[in-house]
């Protein structure tokens, strides 16, 4: 189990580093030692992981199709926290297809996973998400709003951004900011990170 789980995070590694090629074929020989021994958990977390570097690829539909197989597989086994994470993930992959509706309901679903496991991993992804969302759809405020929030909740419990989730926000401000200009938007951003997770 340890040398899968050192494979699929050095996938994820050299994936962010541009080298895809070899980054693939080691999440492919972390899964296959994850299958030898029947580890759903290890299973599910290698091919969210694969759905992330297909959605990265713009291969929206392998992406879906491996990140499905992921969340139900962590839904078998009850877990809300990896359920979560790959909700968020199906959440950018109908976002980059402008299919807003069900990327919230994706983002919607985690955040109430989340609450239930008592985690607060994650909430940043899914609270940048819906800002992305918003800024697309001209809701500048609210999207700003958001990712003051999200910065909040990513200093409070120290996740840091990933490369992925930097080129998102960066791609949500500055829509927001042509909307607002950006005096008035990070002014909003400054009233997000004001607000409680309940809120």
């Amino acid at each position: 189990q340890g040398t899968a789980l050192v494979l699929s995070s050095l996938g994820l590694t050299l994936f962010y580093q541009e080298n895809h090629e070899r980054a693939w074929a080691l999440s492919e020989e972390s899964l296959a030692l994850f299958k030898e021994i029947s580890d759903l958990r290890g299973i599910a977390a290698v091919l969210t992981n694969q759905g992330t570097m297909s959605l990265e690829q713009q291969d929206y539909e392998r992406a879906t199709r491996l990140c499905e197989e992921s969340l139900a597989l962590r839904r078998s086994v009850g877990d809300k926290g990896g359920s979560a994470h790959t909700l968020t993930v199906l959440g950018r992959v109908a976002f980059s297809q402008s299919n807003h509706q069900q990327a919230y309901t994706c983002y919607k679903e985690s955040l109430a996973l989340r609450q239930e496991a008592g985690e607060k991993d994650g909430v940043a992804e899914a609270l940048e998400g819906v800002a992305g969302i918003c800024a697309a759809q001209g809701e500048a405020i609210s999207a700003a709003r958001l990712l003051g929030a999200a910065e909040m909740v990513r200093e409070a419990t120290g996740i840091a951004m990933s490369p992925i989730d930097r080129a998102f926000n960066e791609r949500t401000i500055a829509i927001g900011q042509s909307q607002l200009g950006v005096g008035a938007f990070t002014s909003a951003r400054d009233e997000g990170r004001r607000f409680t997770l309940e809120q």
